[in-house]
């Protein structure tokens, strides 16, 4: 599992590479992170209460 984790984190910054030659990547703070999270739990709450 551990060999299987790295081959994953070794092609996801590859990839990342690639991507960022053509686009612009917003890396988002751990703040930023929570406030979004925050922001989406009302979604959250709405979609559970529907079932």
């Amino acid at each position: 599992m551990k060999y299987s984790d790295t081959l994953m984190t070794e092609a996801g910054e590859a990839y990342m590479g690639v991507i960022e030659e053509n686009m612009e990547v917003t890396t988002l703070t751990d703040e930023q992170i929570q406030v979004f999270v925050d922001m989406c739990a009302p979604v959250y709450d709405y979609f559970i209460d529907e079932d």
